[in-house]
């Protein structure tokens, strides 16, 4: 969208003609389709990128409000997937705790303990590095990788919780963290 903005300031100071500002900005619009994918429909509804990222001609408004409205939304869809992965972490907490207060074998509650636990630290490592990630690519494309890295924290929480549980089952299965830590008595109260 800075290019977009780019462009039309380029344009305004009569260093590109109009072809070559319609053509540039043609140019981006299909870049900026082809990076969103299918995640457009949630930034733009049923209108076309050509519709919804137009330049202003209204006098005493700024030509470019339609982008940054744009790129507001953008943060606000980000932050709330953000916020998501919190609360699905902290719901898979409490089912792992009812799951543990409702098993009565030391190993199992121990399992599902480690299981869980990992997957957490593992999304939220994985999620971290993401973030700063993304931050280092503000553009269409970094939008994208949002949308494809919420995914892979999912499964590296899932896949870093099914590690824990096997590294413990291989080489900790003699230590009662759900004892130790006090999460059994937690759950259990």
């Amino acid at each position: 969208m800075g290019e977009m903005v780019q462009n039309y300031n380029d344009f305004k100071a009569r260093k590109k003609s109009r072809g070559a500002y319609d053509y540039k900005r043609k140019q981006l619009l299909n870049k900026l389709d082809t990076n969103l994918g299918p995640t457009k429909r949630i930034l733009h509804g049923s209108k076309p990128a050509s519709e919804v990222l137009r330049i202003s001609r209204k006098r005493g408004r700024r030509p470019t409000i339609s982008l940054e409205k744009q790129s507001v939304k953008m943060l606000n869809i980000a932050k709330k997937a953000r916020a998501g992965g919190v609360v699905l972490s902290a719901v898979g907490l409490a089912v792992a705790c009812h799951e543990i207060a409702n098993t009565a074998d030391r190993h199992t509650k121990n399992e599902i303990l480690v299981e869980s636990v990992g997957g957490v630290i593992g999304g939220a490592v994985y999620g971290g590095l993401a973030t700063l990630a993304i931050v280092a690519m503000v553009t269409p494309v970094g939008w994208v990788a949002a949308l494809v890295i919420g995914v892979g924290g999912a499964v590296s929480g899932l896949a870093s919780g099914y590690g824990a549980k096997h590294l413990y089952n291989t080489r900790g299965r003699h230590i009662d963290f759900a004892k130790s830590t006090g999460v059994d008595s937690l759950c259990s109260g």
